[in-house]
């Protein structure tokens, strides 16, 4: 059993497995024999199948590929036919290779033909073999001790056709002659015919289960044995797309196993994997040091993981039996080196040392939850973990994970879904709790110095829990000076000429188990001279989300497409200027169940803040939705890239107040003809009957939080103008250089919002006199803001070419919402016709005598 987790190796380590790997006087190695077919060979009907030449690749193509097992002789016999249709294909087709472990298996080739022009050359009798080991998982630590058999063949021509045959012979005795097997009826290439079939004793419970559509198979008896054949012909070549979960697999494929349930998988795990019962004297020292030093079991629980994850190295020699058991503790211990399976030993019978009950468990890195969808079978696992129990509650731990930090309760466990635990009366497998995942926290700061085109970036990552661990194991793998021109690397990449001003700061806090890297780049020429504006224009992009991004092709697709869960970045980029800058976007955010975004553009007068989250939420996103993902991925694509601008006059004084002044006469203007408007409103009032001041009520009730909303409107605007920028001078400079229709919006929303505080500033000094007027002219502010607000959200989502989020949506339901209560009640409250029954004392005065001669209106009030 291997991990898949990837390791560095040293160039030291790479030589001296070379000279290992190629040492074919091997004490293992063997001779490939040559020998006739077996006699329990089923025959096959051949047949001419076409395939789509389109499909071809490397110039050659299999004609037939047959395979046949014998469960009982521990025999599996293939016989391949290849076509050879160009000079590529010569180049590609004329070697032979077989895989197979010495230890526990055997080779025969039976014939190597090449048919030529109606003419067979038989290549067997000078087939010179070279037995060669191929250890292509040693960059992974891992060792599996396979020898390869190859053969070059001389004299291959374009059109010929080459058969060859063999038998491989041995099963691995790990699994005490209990079959498994995986049978593919489709590769990567098109092939005419696939032929398989399985033949074995009726006594041997074998099951079946069918995955992706593949093919039943016809069954027979034959000489007392149960046979399973399967034929299939002109195969189409498999799909690979980009992008696919590792779980994904949609060969048309049969799992066979002779295990009946997951018991019995446990039970026969069990026996390869008890904890030892005698420990050596130098482990059980080692125990005895962890219990003195030890407060309590957690503590004790803490040192023993962090022993076997840092101080027992990973490395796997997984030649036979050893593919699935594991070493013994007191050699894991003393060679301090082991995989998965060995270290998750050793770990289990350091806690049961202590009495912490631990137990194995394997899992399938790839499949996670969906291991469910398999037979019980002993080979569906890829990896090794443990659980561990103490006083009641669960802990997961990896033991081949190293640089793990933090608390022992808060140790990261990766994202596996589901294992089988290694225990008595386990009947199925286990949901694994993933732990809180950690997250990462960029922050990019750039300060303009005056009268300096040039930047200063000042560079914050924090890394929380498992991405911390992450970093960590990198950071001890590449070391600090890799790392440095790493980082310096990428940011002369994105910004051209930039130079490191410090060394890289790192901060490891290993009790919180956070990181972070602090550095500090110089940007040359950040800002460049625009010749039309005579402004300064530089861009600022989010690199480092843009790079998260999948890109796809547009075209249909069948695989989901798989996604780094979890994930969660906070990004922010900060902007300091000496002088006005702006920036122009909207707040966006988009929500769905697989991933979330988030974008939040503000400005000041001399500093711009773009922040943005980033939170994958699913493992992948199904095929059906590949078109929604694809408009997603380029509608945060546009929010990442903002196009700064400045007044040119690094040292902050602006180049032209032109069209500042020019906008302020404007404001001024535009605010003289709203004020004399709103004199002609406050001086209106509407007819009125004597009665209505016979119960006149002050203001209350609900009327008290209208009277709140009002008061604060003109403030809430006024910001809203603030951090939108409208008072920025660089806005208005560059106004007419932005696109037509956002120069047009710029200017609409200003002034309407100017008017929208002229209105309310109205509103209140008429609210609180009590003016009849008042029900009226707030039933037109509410109506009016709806419409502008609804309308506003909506353009701006159809000008930058992106849904309307969610937020806006609930932003919008709020205000219409609002409009719906409030609209009402100004035109049906009693308590509102009750309150707002005054005129405006010109109208008083105005009005016949005999109408007003019975009523005296208040000073207070209307003085």
């Amino acid at each position: 059993m291997s991990t898949v987790k990837p390791k560095s190796l040293t160039f030291l380590f790479l030589l001296l497995a070379a000279i290992f790997i190629f040492d074919d006087v091997s004490a293992f190695s063997k001779k490939v024999e040559i020998k006739p077919k077996p006699s329990w060979l089923l025959p096959i009907k051949e047949s001419n199948n076409k395939i789509n030449f389109k499909e071809v690749r490397d110039g050659f193509y299999l004609s037939l590929y047959e395979e046949q097992h014998h469960v009982e002789q521990k025999a599996c016999y293939r016989r391949v036919v290849r076509e050879i249709i160009s000079e590529t294909g010569v180049q590609h087709g004329s070697q032979i290779q077989v895989s197979y472990d010495p230890v526990y298996e055997s080779i025969a080739f039976h014939s190597i033909v090449i048919k030529r022009q109606g003419e067979m050359i038989n290549k067997l009798p000078n087939a010179k073999f070279k037995i060669i080991q191929n250890e292509e998982d040693l960059s992974r630590f891992l060792y599996y001790g396979y020898h390869t058999a190859y053969l070059i063949l001389d004299d291959v021509r374009k059109g010929d056709q080459i058969e060859f045959s063999y038998t491989v012979t041995g099963r691995n005795p790990v699994f005490n002659d209990k079959y498994e097997s995986d049978i593919y009826f489709q590769t990567s290439d098109p092939v005419g015919h696939i032929y398989e079939t399985v033949i074995f004793n009726p006594k041997r419970k074998l099951n079946f289960k069918s995955f992706h559509n593949a093919p039943q198979a016809i069954v027979s008896q034959k000489n007392g044995l149960n046979c399973y054949e399967w034929n299939l012909y002109s195969v189409k070549a498999a799909d690979i797309e980009d992008y696919q979960p590792s779980w994904f697999n949609n060969y048309p494929h049969v799992q066979i196993t002779e295990f009946a349930n997951w018991n019995e998988v446990v039970s026969w795990a069990l026996k390869l994997n008890q904890p030892s019962v005698v420990i050596s004297p130098d482990l059980q020292k080692k125990i005895d040091e962890y219990k003195k030093e030890s407060k309590d079991e957690y503590d004790y629980f803490q040192k023993v993981v962090r022993f076997v994850q840092d101080q027992i190295r990973y490395m796997g020699v997984e030649m036979g039996a050893y593919s699935h058991k594991p070493n013994t503790t007191a050699a894991i211990f003393k060679q301090r080196y082991g995989d998965c399976k060995d270290k998750s030993l050793l770990l289990c019978t350091m806690l049961k040392s202590n009495g912490i009950d631990a137990y194995m468990v394997y899992v399938n890195t790839y499949a996670k939850a969906r291991t469910d969808e398999f037979l019980p079978s002993a080979s569906v696992f890829n990896h090794a973990v443990v659980n561990a129990v103490i006083n009641g509650k669960k802990y997961w731990i990896d033991p081949t994970i190293s640089h793990q930090r933090g608390p022992a309760h808060a140790l990261a466990f990766p994202n596996y879904e589901k294992g089988l635990v290694i225990k008595n009366n386990t009947y199925s497998l286990t949901p694994i709790k993933m732990n809180t995942p950690g997250y990462v926290w960029l922050t990019e700061d750039f300060e303009l110095a005056p009268n300096k085109k040039d930047v200063v970036l000042s560079v914050s990552t924090q890394y929380t829990l498992n991405v911390a661990d992450d970093v960590r194991y990198r950071l001890a793998n590449v070391g600090i000076q890799e790392l440095e021109k790493s980082n310096l690397d990428y940011y002369s990449k994105v910004y051209g000429d930039v130079e490191s001003l410090e060394e890289v700061k790192i901060e490891d806090n290993e009790e919180e188990n956070t990181i972070r890297f602090l550095e500090k780049y110089s940007i040359k020429n950040f800002w460049k001279n625009d010749k039309e504006s005579s402004l300064l224009k530089t861009s600022i992009r989010a690199h480092s989300l843009a790079n998260m991004l999948i890109q796809i092709p547009g075209k249909a697709r069948v695989a989901p497409i798989g996604l780094n869960y979890p994930y969660y970045l906070r990004y922010e980029i900060n902007v300091q200027t000496p002088s006005p800058i702006s920036v122009r976007g909207m707040d966006y955010e988009l929500v769905k169940p697989e991933y979330r975004f988030i974008s939040r553009p503000t400005s000041t007068q001399k500093s711009v803040n773009l922040y943005y989250e980033y939170e994958i939420l699913q493992e992948s996103v199904s095929a059906i939705k590949a078109p929604e993902f694809i408009k997603d991925v380029n509608s945060i694509k546009e929010q990442l890239e903002f196009t700064l601008t400045s007044d040119g006059s690094i040292d902050g004084k602006p180049k032209s107040n032109g069209p500042v002044w020019l906008t302020l006469f404007c404001t001024l203007l535009l605010i003289g003809g709203l004020v004399f408007g709103a004199k002609k409103i406050y001086r209106y009032s509407l007819p009125y009957h004597v009665d209505e001041y016979e119960d006149i009520l002050p203001i209350g009730g609900w009327l008290i939080l209208v009277a709140i909303g009002l008061c604060i409107s003109p403030l809430l605007i006024f910001a809203t103008l603030t951090t939108g920028g409208f008072f920025s001078e660089a806005l208005w400079a560059n106004l007419f250089n932005l696109k037509p229709v956002v120069s047009v919006m710029v200017i609409l929303e200003y002034a309407i919002n100017i008017g929208f505080i002229v209105f309310s500033v109205l509103l209140i000094i008429m609210f609180f006199k009590r003016r009849n007027t008042v029900p009226k002219l707030m039933v037109i502010f509410y109506s009016v803001y709806a419409v502008w607000f609804t309308s506003d959200m909506l353009l701006a989502s159809w000008v930058n070419n992106t849904p309307v989020s969610y937020q806006v949506g609930k932003e919008i339901f709020l205000v219409i919402l609002r409009v719906a209560i409030f609209i009402p009640y100004f035109i049906l409250s009693s308590r509102v016709k009750q309150t707002f029954v005054f005129t405006h004392p010109d109208y008083m005065n105005n009005t016949d005598t005999q109408a007003t001669q019975s009523v005296q209106v208040p000073e207070e009030i209307e003085s």
